[in-house]
Order: structure tokens, then sequence, then C-alpha cells
């Protein structure tokens, strides 16, 4: 997986689950590791990508992914940059007020 961030807050939970899963005799269930990026060019541009992984054959296989691509209108990057401040808006929201 890439290193990012992001790769390693979805395992973390991955991690996590499977813990509590043992912890509680509950069941387990296949982890959903992925990663997702997003780029801005400009404050109304942005590009974006996005992987989904899964355990194969004990290794990590790419089963899903998406680029941006450059030939996309300007109307698709504006939701782009949207997306964006969404994505970012989740790693520095205030959860305490």
């Amino acid at each position: 997986m890439p290193k990012s961030a992001f790769c390693a807050n979805s395992q973390a939970k991955a991690c996590a689950f499977a813990i509590a899963a043992d912890l509680t005799g509950s069941a387990r269930f296949p982890a959903h590791l992925f990663n997702t990026c997003y780029t801005y060019l400009a404050p109304d541009d942005a590009f974006s990508n996005a992987i989904s992984f899964k355990p194969v054959n004990g290794k990590l296989k790419s089963v899903i992914s998406f680029v941006s691509k450059v030939e996309e209108s300007s109307e698709v990057r504006r939701q782009a940059a949207r997306a964006a401040e969404g994505w970012y808006d989740a790693f520095t929201h205030d959860v305490f007020g």
C-alpha cells in the first residue's frame, strides 16, 4: 500500500476491528483497505486518486483504482476541489467543540 497517513489510518482501523473481534468473540469482517488523496492546483481546481486493496494469497492486491484525467472539465475539477475540502476537514475538524 502507499506510504500515506490515509493508508495508515485504514490499516489501524482494520487492526482495531480484528482485535475487538478476538476480544469479544464476534465475527471478523474482511478489512477495508484503501487510500484516497486530493491535490489542489488552485482554489477551484483539484485532482484526486483512490485505490482499494484486499488481501489475496497473503499479499495485498489493488482491486479498484481511480486517477483524475488531464482532460477533465473545469466543473469536474471544481467538484474534486469541493470533495477535497470535506476530505481535509475530516482530518482537521475539532471534535471537542
